[in-house]
């Protein structure tokens, strides 16, 4: 029969309680609807929806990205136009497409008030009214180009003014 010292049994204790550590630490679960990007040797990978193994230490969750289309309204006050000034409310939603190219985010909010702010500013209030819908399908054009560059795709935006 083997006798092992109480200091054998500690160390034997104290290895048991690490493995466990590394282990717990290492299994991870993505949830429904959301992907993450990891990192493992400067290579990134998506991972989808389930349980994984992630290596500590060498591999790093580096994003993790809703695939539910998100939505976002946007407020624009006193934006000149060719004769007036006006108020705009623009709704718009978008989904991630490409979660690695998505990992260097774009302010949209910035992108679409610079569009409409350009555009805009070269009709009057008269062709805004009659030609709203050309000009949410302009802006939407100009910023899903945009948006595609990063991994995103803009699936809705309306623009309402005042």
């Amino acid at each position: 029969m083997i006798y092992l010292s109480i200091r054998a049994l500690e160390i034997i204790a104290i290895i048991l309680v690490a493995i466990l550590f590394l282990l717990a630490i290492s299994i991870h679960y993505v949830p429904k609807d959301s992907f993450w990007l990891i990192t493992k040797r400067n290579q990134k990978k998506v991972i989808n929806t389930g349980f994984h193994f992630i290596v500590p230490f060498i591999t790093k969750i580096t994003n993790k990205v809703s695939s539910l289309t998100q939505t976002r309204e946007l407020y624009l006050s006193q934006i000149q136009t060719a004769d007036s000034l006006l108020d705009f409310k623009i709704d718009y939603s978008y989904e991630v497409i490409d979660p690695i190219q998505y990992s260097e985010e774009i302010n949209l909010d910035k992108e679409i008030t610079k569009s409409l702010t350009e555009f805009v500013i070269t009709m009057d209030i008269k062709s805004l009214l009659c030609d709203n819908n050309s000009v949410s399908d302009r802006i939407y054009l100009h910023i899903n180009n945009i948006a595609n560059k990063v991994g995103l795709h803009i699936t809705k935006i309306t623009i309402y003014f005042e």
